[in-house]
Protein backbone atom coordinates (compact mmCIF):
# COMPACT_ATOMS: atom_id res chain seq x y z
CA UNK A 1 0.00 0.00 0.00
CA UNK A 2 3.33 2.23 0.41
CA UNK A 3 4.68 1.36 -2.76
CA UNK A 4 3.93 4.52 -4.31
CA UNK A 5 6.03 6.60 -1.86
CA UNK A 6 8.97 4.81 -2.94
CA UNK A 7 11.42 6.34 -5.06
CA UNK A 8 14.75 4.49 -6.17
CA UNK A 9 18.08 5.06 -4.50
CA UNK A 10 16.04 5.68 -1.07
CA UNK A 11 15.09 1.93 0.07
CA UNK A 12 17.23 1.60 2.90
CA UNK A 13 15.33 5.07 4.47
CA UNK A 14 11.68 3.88 3.12
CA UNK A 15 10.15 3.48 6.70
CA UNK A 16 11.21 7.31 7.21
CA UNK A 17 9.08 8.01 4.29
CA UNK A 18 6.32 5.79 5.54
CA UNK A 19 6.15 6.89 8.90
CA UNK A 20 7.08 10.79 8.69
CA UNK A 21 5.05 11.84 5.51
CA UNK A 22 8.38 12.10 3.50
CA UNK A 23 9.78 13.70 6.41
CA UNK A 24 13.27 14.89 3.88
CA UNK A 25 10.22 17.12 1.76
CA UNK A 26 8.30 17.82 5.23
CA UNK A 27 10.03 21.78 5.48
CA UNK A 28 8.26 21.80 2.09
CA UNK A 29 4.90 20.40 2.38
CA UNK A 30 4.12 21.91 5.23
CA UNK A 31 3.52 25.23 3.70
CA UNK A 32 0.76 23.61 1.29
CA UNK A 33 -1.39 21.71 3.49
CA UNK A 34 -4.98 22.21 2.27
CA UNK A 35 -7.65 23.35 4.28
CA UNK A 36 -10.43 21.17 6.27
CA UNK A 37 -12.29 21.41 3.34
CA UNK A 38 -16.24 20.26 3.89
CA UNK A 39 -15.02 17.95 6.72
CA UNK A 40 -17.11 18.84 10.36
CA UNK A 41 -14.57 21.07 11.81
CA UNK A 42 -12.42 18.87 14.00
CA UNK A 43 -14.51 15.65 13.60
CA UNK A 44 -12.15 11.91 12.20
CA UNK A 45 -11.99 11.71 9.21
CA UNK A 46 -12.83 7.98 9.87
CA UNK A 47 -12.79 5.59 12.95
CA UNK A 48 -11.62 2.28 13.46
CA UNK A 49 -13.29 -0.11 15.71
CA UNK A 50 -14.04 3.58 18.35
CA UNK A 51 -10.65 4.06 17.74
CA UNK A 52 -10.55 7.84 15.69
CA UNK A 53 -8.52 9.20 12.60
CA UNK A 54 -7.59 12.75 13.13
CA UNK A 55 -7.97 15.36 10.17
CA UNK A 56 -4.86 16.84 10.54
CA UNK A 57 -3.24 13.18 10.41
CA UNK A 58 -5.41 13.11 6.55
CA UNK A 59 -4.59 16.31 5.66
CA UNK A 60 -0.39 15.84 5.94
CA UNK A 61 -0.89 12.26 4.14
CA UNK A 62 -3.34 14.19 1.30
CA UNK A 63 -0.72 16.91 1.08
CA UNK A 64 1.70 14.99 0.55
CA UNK A 65 0.55 12.84 -2.30
CA UNK A 66 -1.01 15.88 -3.76
CA UNK A 67 3.16 16.73 -3.98
CA UNK A 68 4.24 13.83 -5.46
CA UNK A 69 2.14 13.82 -8.08
CA UNK A 70 1.35 17.80 -8.86
CA UNK A 71 3.53 17.48 -11.73
CA UNK A 72 1.49 14.72 -13.57
CA UNK A 73 -1.61 16.19 -12.23
CA UNK A 74 -0.94 19.77 -13.14
CA UNK A 75 -1.12 18.73 -17.48
CA UNK A 76 -4.22 17.06 -16.96
CA UNK A 77 -7.40 18.52 -18.05
CA UNK A 78 -10.02 19.74 -15.11
CA UNK A 79 -12.57 16.82 -15.31
CA UNK A 80 -9.47 14.20 -15.49
CA UNK A 81 -7.46 16.03 -12.68
CA UNK A 82 -10.69 16.41 -10.64
CA UNK A 83 -11.07 12.52 -10.96
CA UNK A 84 -7.61 11.62 -10.05
CA UNK A 85 -7.72 14.09 -6.77
CA UNK A 86 -10.74 12.26 -5.14
CA UNK A 87 -8.39 9.07 -6.07
CA UNK A 88 -5.57 10.58 -4.16
CA UNK A 89 -8.29 11.52 -1.16
CA UNK A 90 -9.31 7.85 -1.14
CA UNK A 91 -5.67 6.47 -0.99
CA UNK A 92 -4.79 9.03 2.03
CA UNK A 93 -7.97 7.71 3.70
CA UNK A 94 -7.22 4.64 2.85
CA UNK A 95 -3.65 4.40 4.18
CA UNK A 96 -4.51 5.69 7.76
CA UNK A 97 -7.27 3.21 7.73
CA UNK A 98 -4.80 0.13 7.06
CA UNK A 99 -1.91 2.03 9.27
CA UNK A 100 -4.69 1.67 12.25
CA UNK A 101 -6.06 -2.03 11.73
CA UNK A 102 -2.71 -3.09 11.54
CA UNK A 103 -1.74 -1.23 14.83
CA UNK A 104 -5.02 -2.80 16.63
CA UNK A 105 -3.54 -6.05 15.41
CA UNK A 106 0.21 -5.57 16.02
CA UNK A 107 -1.99 -4.52 19.92
CA UNK A 108 -3.56 -7.76 19.94
CA UNK A 109 -0.79 -9.75 19.40
CA UNK A 110 1.06 -8.34 22.04
CA UNK A 111 3.82 -6.91 19.54
CA UNK A 112 5.07 -3.59 20.89
CA UNK A 113 8.01 -1.35 20.97
CA UNK A 114 10.29 -0.25 23.57
CA UNK A 115 11.83 3.15 24.33
CA UNK A 116 15.26 2.10 23.07
CA UNK A 117 13.96 1.12 19.67
CA UNK A 118 11.82 4.26 19.51
CA UNK A 119 15.05 6.32 20.10
CA UNK A 120 16.90 4.77 18.48
CA UNK A 121 15.17 4.98 15.05
CA UNK A 122 14.94 8.49 15.92
CA UNK A 123 18.11 9.01 15.85
CA UNK A 124 19.73 7.59 12.54
CA UNK A 125 16.98 9.62 10.88
CA UNK A 126 18.86 11.46 8.34
CA UNK A 127 17.04 14.75 7.91
CA UNK A 128 17.47 14.84 11.98
CA UNK A 129 21.36 14.29 11.40
CA UNK A 130 24.33 16.51 10.53
CA UNK A 131 27.26 15.47 9.91
CA UNK A 132 26.25 12.06 10.39
CA UNK A 133 25.74 12.72 14.08
CA UNK A 134 21.69 13.22 15.55
CA UNK A 135 21.11 17.10 16.13
CA UNK A 136 18.17 17.65 18.56
CA UNK A 137 17.78 21.38 17.04
CA UNK A 138 16.44 19.53 13.88
CA UNK A 139 14.47 17.25 15.43
CA UNK A 140 13.02 20.09 17.63
CA UNK A 141 12.37 21.84 14.56
CA UNK A 142 10.28 19.23 12.83
CA UNK A 143 8.24 19.25 15.45
CA UNK A 144 7.44 22.23 15.57
CA UNK A 145 6.38 22.41 11.80
CA UNK A 146 4.35 19.40 12.25
CA UNK A 147 2.68 21.07 15.07
CA UNK A 148 2.82 18.17 17.42
CA UNK A 149 4.61 17.41 21.09
CA UNK A 150 7.47 15.09 20.93
CA UNK A 151 5.40 12.42 23.10
CA UNK A 152 2.96 12.04 20.15
CA UNK A 153 5.61 11.91 17.94
CA UNK A 154 7.43 9.07 19.66
CA UNK A 155 4.13 7.36 19.70
CA UNK A 156 3.72 7.44 16.11
CA UNK A 157 7.01 5.86 15.97
CA UNK A 158 6.06 3.48 18.41
CA UNK A 159 3.02 1.72 16.73
CA UNK A 160 4.68 2.27 13.17
CA UNK A 161 7.35 0.21 14.41
CA UNK A 162 4.92 -2.51 15.71
CA UNK A 163 2.99 -2.68 12.34
CA UNK A 164 6.42 -3.06 10.63
CA UNK A 165 7.08 -6.35 13.23
CA UNK A 166 3.80 -7.65 11.67
CA UNK A 167 5.56 -7.51 8.46
CA UNK A 168 8.45 -8.63 9.57
CA UNK A 169 6.87 -12.03 10.99
CA UNK A 170 5.10 -12.70 7.06
CA UNK A 171 8.48 -12.60 5.56
CA UNK A 172 10.22 -14.65 8.21
CA UNK A 173 7.48 -17.42 8.17
CA UNK A 174 8.13 -17.84 4.41
CA UNK A 175 12.06 -18.40 3.76
CA UNK A 176 12.37 -21.68 2.30
CA UNK A 177 15.41 -24.09 3.37
CA UNK A 178 16.56 -26.70 0.74
CA UNK A 179 14.32 -29.16 2.38
CA UNK A 180 11.18 -27.23 1.93
CA UNK A 181 11.93 -26.89 -1.35
CA UNK A 182 12.33 -31.09 -2.18
CA UNK A 183 9.09 -31.08 0.21
CA UNK A 184 7.52 -28.24 -2.25
CA UNK A 185 7.80 -29.81 -5.33
CA UNK A 186 5.78 -33.08 -3.41
CA UNK A 187 3.12 -30.93 -2.62
CA UNK A 188 3.11 -28.75 -5.66
CA UNK A 189 1.38 -32.31 -7.30
CA UNK A 190 -1.95 -31.61 -4.80
CA UNK A 191 -4.49 -30.01 -5.48
CA UNK A 192 -7.36 -28.95 -3.48
CA UNK A 193 -10.73 -26.47 -3.95
CA UNK A 194 -12.57 -25.34 -1.04
CA UNK A 195 -15.97 -23.45 -0.76
CA UNK A 196 -16.52 -21.82 2.28
CA UNK A 197 -19.61 -19.46 3.94
CA UNK A 198 -18.81 -16.26 6.09
CA UNK A 199 -21.05 -14.53 8.70
CA UNK A 200 -20.84 -12.14 11.58
CA UNK A 201 -22.75 -13.07 15.10
CA UNK A 202 -24.96 -9.67 14.36
CA UNK A 203 -25.91 -10.79 10.77
CA UNK A 204 -27.67 -13.62 12.24
CA UNK A 205 -28.64 -11.80 15.54
CA UNK A 206 -30.66 -9.28 13.87
CA UNK A 207 -32.36 -11.67 11.71
CA UNK A 208 -33.98 -13.40 14.62
CA UNK A 209 -37.10 -11.90 16.28
CA UNK A 210 -38.39 -11.73 19.77
CA UNK A 211 -42.22 -11.98 20.43
CA UNK A 212 -43.86 -9.88 23.39
CA UNK A 213 -45.09 -13.02 25.37
CA UNK A 214 -41.31 -14.89 25.34
CA UNK A 215 -40.62 -10.62 26.52
CA UNK A 216 -43.04 -10.73 28.69
CA UNK A 217 -42.55 -14.19 30.89
CA UNK A 218 -38.62 -13.70 30.13
CA UNK A 219 -38.60 -10.05 32.13
CA UNK A 220 -41.34 -10.89 34.55
CA UNK A 221 -39.40 -14.30 35.91
CA UNK A 222 -38.02 -13.56 39.24
CA UNK A 223 -35.16 -15.85 38.54
CA UNK A 224 -33.96 -14.58 35.77
CA UNK A 225 -33.50 -10.96 37.91
CA UNK A 226 -30.24 -10.88 38.41
CA UNK A 227 -29.31 -11.71 35.21
CA UNK A 228 -30.53 -9.11 34.20
CA UNK A 229 -29.31 -6.36 36.62
CA UNK A 230 -25.96 -7.76 36.00
CA UNK A 231 -26.30 -7.45 31.93
CA UNK A 232 -27.51 -3.73 32.91
CA UNK A 233 -24.69 -2.77 35.25
CA UNK A 234 -22.02 -4.00 32.98
CA UNK A 235 -23.34 -2.43 29.43
CA UNK A 236 -24.85 0.44 31.68
CA UNK A 237 -22.85 2.71 29.17
CA UNK A 238 -25.49 1.69 26.20
CA UNK A 239 -28.24 3.65 28.19
CA UNK A 240 -26.99 6.79 29.06
CA UNK A 241 -27.40 9.39 26.48
CA UNK A 242 -24.54 12.38 26.28
CA UNK A 243 -24.81 16.14 26.78
CA UNK A 244 -25.35 16.94 22.81
CA UNK A 245 -25.42 20.47 21.01
CA UNK A 246 -27.31 21.52 17.89
CA UNK A 247 -25.27 24.70 16.32
CA UNK A 248 -24.30 26.33 13.52
CA UNK A 249 -21.73 27.67 12.12
CA UNK A 250 -19.52 30.44 9.68
CA UNK A 251 -15.67 29.40 8.76
CA UNK A 252 -13.21 31.75 7.38
CA UNK A 253 -10.26 29.85 6.31
CA UNK A 254 -6.78 31.33 6.15
CA UNK A 255 -3.44 30.37 5.54
CA UNK A 256 -1.95 30.01 8.93
CA UNK A 257 2.02 30.31 7.08
CA UNK A 258 0.61 33.93 6.42
CA UNK A 259 0.19 36.91 8.96
CA UNK A 260 -1.97 38.95 6.37
CA UNK A 261 -3.69 36.04 5.43
CA UNK A 262 -5.29 35.27 9.08
CA UNK A 263 -5.31 39.70 9.68
CA UNK A 264 -8.10 39.72 6.71
CA UNK A 265 -9.54 36.33 7.81
CA UNK A 266 -10.06 37.42 11.54
CA UNK A 267 -11.47 41.30 9.75
CA UNK A 268 -13.40 39.22 7.28
CA UNK A 269 -15.10 37.10 10.62
CA UNK A 270 -15.76 40.46 12.59
CA UNK A 271 -17.91 41.89 9.63
CA UNK A 272 -19.48 38.91 9.12
CA UNK A 273 -20.51 38.98 13.28
CA UNK A 274 -21.83 42.29 12.80
CA UNK A 275 -24.14 41.49 9.97
CA UNK A 276 -25.50 39.11 12.54
CA UNK A 277 -27.02 41.32 14.54
CA UNK A 278 -29.42 42.40 12.47
CA UNK A 279 -29.27 39.87 9.49
CA UNK A 280 -30.32 35.91 9.95
CA UNK A 281 -27.19 33.74 10.41
CA UNK A 282 -28.19 31.09 8.16
CA UNK A 283 -28.43 33.30 5.26
CA UNK A 284 -25.11 34.60 6.05
CA UNK A 285 -24.01 31.01 6.64
CA UNK A 286 -25.25 29.82 2.95
CA UNK A 287 -23.32 33.22 1.33
CA UNK A 288 -19.89 33.69 3.14
CA UNK A 289 -19.00 30.11 4.87
CA UNK A 290 -15.93 28.33 3.87
CA UNK A 291 -17.14 25.08 4.82
CA UNK A 292 -18.89 23.55 2.05
CA UNK A 293 -19.95 20.73 3.79
CA UNK A 294 -22.30 22.79 6.33
CA UNK A 295 -22.62 25.87 3.59
CA UNK A 296 -25.54 24.39 1.84
CA UNK A 297 -27.63 24.00 5.17
CA UNK A 298 -27.51 27.06 6.74
CA UNK A 299 -24.28 26.48 8.62
CA UNK A 300 -26.34 23.26 10.23
CA UNK A 301 -23.74 20.93 12.25
CA UNK A 302 -26.66 18.88 13.20
CA UNK A 303 -26.51 17.55 17.12
CA UNK A 304 -23.00 16.65 18.42
CA UNK A 305 -21.76 15.66 21.60
CA UNK A 306 -18.07 16.35 23.12
CA UNK A 307 -15.13 14.53 21.31
CA UNK A 308 -16.49 15.38 17.98
CA UNK A 309 -14.90 19.14 17.28
CA UNK A 310 -11.58 20.98 18.45
CA UNK A 311 -11.21 21.67 22.07
CA UNK A 312 -11.27 25.56 21.14
CA UNK A 313 -14.69 24.76 19.16
CA UNK A 314 -15.99 22.57 22.28
CA UNK A 315 -15.62 25.30 24.53
CA UNK A 316 -17.62 27.70 23.17
CA UNK A 317 -20.34 25.60 21.93
CA UNK A 318 -21.07 23.56 25.01
CA UNK A 319 -20.94 26.98 27.45
CA UNK A 320 -22.83 29.24 25.25
CA UNK A 321 -25.81 30.37 25.85
CA UNK A 322 -29.17 29.72 23.29
CA UNK A 323 -29.32 31.74 19.86
CA UNK A 324 -26.51 34.03 20.93
CA UNK A 325 -23.69 34.19 18.15
CA UNK A 326 -20.30 33.82 19.53
CA UNK A 327 -17.27 36.13 19.44
CA UNK A 328 -14.73 34.94 16.48
CA UNK A 329 -13.16 30.97 17.33
CA UNK A 330 -9.89 30.46 16.02
CA UNK A 331 -9.21 26.53 15.50
CA UNK A 332 -6.88 25.01 12.98
CA UNK A 333 -9.93 25.06 10.20
CA UNK A 334 -9.88 29.09 10.11
CA UNK A 335 -11.97 31.56 12.17
CA UNK A 336 -15.62 30.59 13.53
CA UNK A 337 -18.58 32.18 14.31
CA UNK A 338 -20.72 29.71 16.42
CA UNK A 339 -24.89 29.89 17.33
CA UNK A 340 -26.15 26.60 19.47
CA UNK A 341 -29.90 26.68 18.99
CA UNK A 342 -30.44 23.57 20.89
CA UNK A 343 -29.17 21.57 23.66
CA UNK A 344 -29.78 18.07 25.27
CA UNK A 345 -28.58 17.28 29.07
CA UNK A 346 -26.89 14.17 29.40
CA UNK A 347 -29.78 11.05 30.68
CA UNK A 348 -29.13 7.98 32.24
CA UNK A 349 -31.92 5.51 32.19
CA UNK A 350 -32.60 3.44 35.19
CA UNK A 351 -33.38 -0.48 35.48
CA UNK A 352 -36.58 -0.51 35.50
CA UNK A 353 -37.20 1.83 32.67
CA UNK A 354 -35.11 -0.42 30.22
CA UNK A 355 -35.80 -4.01 32.04
CA UNK A 356 -37.50 -4.95 28.56
CA UNK A 357 -35.22 -3.89 26.40
CA UNK A 358 -32.02 -5.69 28.53
CA UNK A 359 -34.37 -8.55 28.32
CA UNK A 360 -34.71 -8.19 24.76
CA UNK A 361 -30.97 -8.54 24.47
CA UNK A 362 -30.54 -11.62 26.57
CA UNK A 363 -33.30 -13.28 24.99
CA UNK A 364 -31.41 -12.72 21.23
CA UNK A 365 -27.72 -13.80 22.95
CA UNK A 366 -29.46 -16.98 24.02
CA UNK A 367 -31.50 -17.32 20.66
CA UNK A 368 -28.02 -16.84 18.65
CA UNK A 369 -26.15 -19.23 20.76
CA UNK A 370 -29.02 -22.08 20.27
CA UNK A 371 -28.74 -21.27 16.53
CA UNK A 372 -25.38 -21.65 15.92
CA UNK A 373 -25.95 -25.11 18.17
CA UNK A 374 -28.08 -26.23 15.46
CA UNK A 375 -25.92 -25.30 12.73
CA UNK A 376 -23.72 -27.18 13.84
CA UNK A 377 -25.42 -29.88 14.72
CA UNK A 378 -26.48 -29.94 10.95
CA UNK A 379 -23.03 -29.86 10.20
CA UNK A 380 -22.15 -33.03 11.95
CA UNK A 381 -25.07 -34.59 10.77
CA UNK A 382 -24.28 -33.88 6.83
CA UNK A 383 -27.46 -32.51 6.62
CA UNK A 384 -27.21 -30.38 3.39
CA UNK A 385 -30.96 -29.62 2.96
CA UNK A 386 -31.54 -27.72 6.48
CA UNK A 387 -27.86 -25.69 5.49
CA UNK A 388 -28.77 -24.37 2.20
CA UNK A 389 -32.11 -23.53 3.51
CA UNK A 390 -30.83 -21.48 6.23
CA UNK A 391 -28.81 -19.57 3.91
CA UNK A 392 -31.06 -18.80 1.85
CA UNK A 393 -33.33 -17.66 4.79
CA UNK A 394 -30.24 -15.47 6.09
CA UNK A 395 -29.34 -13.84 2.34
CA UNK A 396 -25.91 -15.82 3.03
CA UNK A 397 -23.97 -18.11 0.36
CA UNK A 398 -20.87 -20.85 -0.59
CA UNK A 399 -17.66 -18.65 -1.51
CA UNK A 400 -15.13 -20.45 -3.47
CA UNK A 401 -11.74 -20.57 -2.63
CA UNK A 402 -10.55 -21.97 -6.19
CA UNK A 403 -8.28 -24.41 -7.37
CA UNK A 404 -4.80 -24.38 -4.68
CA UNK A 405 -1.79 -26.67 -4.33
CA UNK A 406 -1.01 -28.08 -0.59
CA UNK A 407 2.37 -26.36 -0.90
CA UNK A 408 0.71 -22.51 -1.07
CA UNK A 409 1.42 -20.61 1.83
CA UNK A 410 -2.20 -19.61 2.78
CA UNK A 411 -5.77 -20.53 1.74
CA UNK A 412 -6.98 -18.34 -1.02
CA UNK A 413 -9.76 -15.43 0.51
CA UNK A 414 -8.91 -17.75 3.98
CA UNK A 415 -5.69 -16.95 4.78
CA UNK A 416 -6.67 -16.13 8.62
CA UNK A 417 -7.09 -19.58 9.46
CA UNK A 418 -4.64 -20.71 12.37
CA UNK A 419 -3.04 -24.09 12.06
CA UNK A 420 -5.12 -25.90 13.54
CA UNK A 421 -7.90 -25.54 11.51
CA UNK A 422 -6.03 -25.82 8.45
CA UNK A 423 -4.75 -29.46 9.67
CA UNK A 424 -8.02 -30.27 10.21
CA UNK A 425 -9.36 -29.07 6.69
CA UNK A 426 -6.40 -31.27 4.95
CA UNK A 427 -7.98 -34.24 7.45
CA UNK A 428 -11.14 -33.72 5.78
CA UNK A 429 -9.88 -33.79 2.67
CA UNK A 430 -7.65 -36.98 2.81
CA UNK A 431 -10.97 -38.79 4.19
CA UNK A 432 -13.51 -37.24 1.32
CA UNK A 433 -15.52 -35.93 3.97
CA UNK A 434 -17.72 -33.15 2.80
CA UNK A 435 -18.06 -30.84 5.88
CA UNK A 436 -15.75 -29.17 8.46
CA UNK A 437 -18.21 -30.24 11.32
CA UNK A 438 -17.60 -26.76 13.27
CA UNK A 439 -17.99 -23.13 13.25
CA UNK A 440 -14.82 -21.92 13.04
CA UNK A 441 -14.32 -18.53 14.62
CA UNK A 442 -11.76 -15.92 13.57
CA UNK A 443 -11.84 -12.10 13.71
CA UNK A 444 -15.35 -11.52 15.17
CA UNK A 445 -16.49 -13.66 12.13
CA UNK A 446 -17.93 -17.39 11.50
CA UNK A 447 -17.03 -19.37 9.10
CA UNK A 448 -18.87 -22.93 7.51
CA UNK A 449 -16.19 -24.81 5.47
CA UNK A 450 -16.68 -28.09 2.64
CA UNK A 451 -14.51 -29.70 0.72
CA UNK A 452 -15.12 -29.75 -2.84
CA UNK A 453 -12.14 -31.50 -4.61
CA UNK A 454 -9.17 -33.03 -3.81
CA UNK A 455 -6.63 -34.28 -6.68
CA UNK A 456 -3.50 -35.15 -7.83
CA UNK A 457 -1.42 -33.73 -11.05
CA UNK A 458 1.64 -34.49 -12.57
CA UNK A 459 4.32 -32.71 -12.12
CA UNK A 460 6.37 -31.37 -14.88
CA UNK A 461 9.90 -31.41 -15.04
CA UNK A 462 10.61 -28.01 -16.07
CA UNK A 463 14.04 -26.17 -15.48
CA UNK A 464 12.14 -23.02 -13.32
CA UNK A 465 10.42 -25.39 -10.83
CA UNK A 466 13.10 -24.33 -8.67
CA UNK A 467 12.25 -20.81 -8.90
CA UNK A 468 13.92 -18.07 -7.64
CA UNK A 469 12.27 -18.18 -3.91
CA UNK A 470 13.36 -14.80 -2.64
CA UNK A 471 11.46 -13.18 -5.49
CA UNK A 472 8.77 -15.85 -4.38
CA UNK A 473 8.64 -14.95 -0.99
CA UNK A 474 8.85 -11.48 -1.44
CA UNK A 475 5.34 -12.01 -3.49
CA UNK A 476 3.76 -14.38 -1.17
CA UNK A 477 4.48 -11.78 1.29
CA UNK A 478 2.47 -9.05 -0.40
CA UNK A 479 -0.18 -11.45 -1.15
CA UNK A 480 -0.46 -13.03 1.98
CA UNK A 481 -0.28 -9.74 4.39
CA UNK A 482 -2.96 -7.96 1.61
CA UNK A 483 -5.39 -10.77 2.25
CA UNK A 484 -4.45 -10.75 6.05
CA UNK A 485 -5.39 -6.34 6.19
CA UNK A 486 -8.33 -7.10 3.98
CA UNK A 487 -9.99 -9.69 6.18
CA UNK A 488 -8.75 -7.74 9.73
CA UNK A 489 -10.68 -4.43 7.68
CA UNK A 490 -13.58 -6.97 7.26
CA UNK A 491 -14.15 -8.24 10.76
CA UNK A 492 -13.37 -4.09 11.70
CA UNK A 493 -15.89 -2.29 12.46
CA UNK A 494 -14.91 1.17 10.27
CA UNK A 495 -16.60 4.26 10.25
CA UNK A 496 -15.64 6.79 7.47
CA UNK A 497 -16.85 10.20 7.17
CA UNK A 498 -18.14 11.05 3.20
CA UNK A 499 -17.06 14.69 3.76
CA UNK A 500 -13.61 14.06 3.57
CA UNK A 501 -14.31 12.08 -0.29
CA UNK A 502 -16.18 15.06 -1.49
CA UNK A 503 -14.35 18.01 -0.42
Amino acid sequence: MFEKLRKPGRAKNILAYVIFGSICLVFVFLSNVPGGGGLTPGGPVAIVNKEPILFSDYREIYSRLQEQYRAGLDTLPAAQRQMYMDNLRNEALEQLINSLVISQAAHGLGMYTSDDEVRDFIMDVPAFKEEERFRRERYDNYLKYRNITAEKFEKEIRKDLANKQIIKQFEMSLTPSKMAVDFNKKLEQYKLNVAFVRFSDNQIRNSLKVNDKELLDFSSNPQNDQELKDYYTTNKNKYEEQEQVKARHILVKFDESKPEDIENALKKINEIKKRSETEDFAKLAEELSDDPGSKSKGGDLGYFTRGRMVPEFEDVAFTQKLNIVSEPVKSQFGYHLIKVEEKKEATSKTFEDVKKEVAKELILDKKLKDHKVEVLNWLKEGNEKAISLWLKQNNLSWQDTGEFSLNSQYIPKLSGLGEGEIKKLFKLASEKNKWMNEIIELDGQNYLVKFNSFKESPLEAKADTLMNFEKARDQSVNDIFKNWLDEKKEAALIERNPLVLRQ
